[in-house]
């Protein structure tokens, strides 16, 4: 049977893709900052048990790993990481290398980025799409009943600035780890 098409199909679906993606692009930010907690985490894990033999920690890594919460908000990610950043063995290397003292001011400032990218991803994924007057728009329900017009260019550019910060987390990351260096086996090495 063939489809009814109604006024504004394509636009609503263009614009249906596009939350889509920036969901996505935003689940991705999440991931990078996830990945980099966990190599946090594990630093200080190997550093609290130096006795462990290699396998002993891979064991114990995947343990503790598989009792992570994996549906962790982005802003719980974010304090996390900097909690990890502030425990007591990483604090110490930190304090006695001047790149590392870098690194870990810089990303007070990334941690800042995801955050207000994270917000701008949530004010899109909770809204609706409708078409009206010829527009498609961005609604919230009652009791606000609040409506914004849809820009194609702003989702677009929402969705390079996600993944830009995306890939700056991950080059960071692996900045990071040639430098303290981490301690799990389940390593990503990004590169431009």
């Amino acid at each position: 049977m063939a489809r009814i098409r109604m006024l504004g199909d394509e636009e609503l679906l263009s614009a249906h893709q596009r939350v889509g993606m920036i969901i996505n692009a935003g689940s991705r930010l999440e991931e990078a900052v996830a990945y980099l907690q966990w190599q946090l985490t594990a630093f200080s894990w190997d550093k609290d048990n130096p006795q462990a033999t290699a396998s002993d920690r891979q064991l114990a890594l995947r343990t503790e790993r598989a009792n992570w919460d994996k549906y962790a908000h982005l802003n719980d990610r974010l304090r996390l990481t900097t909690k990890a950043f502030d425990a007591q063995h990483v604090a110490n290397v930190v304090s006695t290398d001047r790149k590392l003292k870098t690194l870990r001011s810089q990303w007070n400032t990334l941690s800042e980025r995801a955050r207000k990218l994270g917000e701008k991803r949530n004010l899109i994924g909770h809204t609706f799409l409708t078409w009206s007057s010829g527009k498609v728009f961005r609604e919230i329900g009652r009791p606000w009943s609040e409506r914004v017009e849809v820009s194609e260019k702003d989702d677009n550019d929402q969705i390079s600035e996600i993944g830009a910060l995306t890939t700056e987390i991950a080059l960071y990351t692996t900045e990071l780890g040639t430098l303290l260096p981490f301690s799990d086996d389940d390593q990503i090495i990004t590169t431009v």
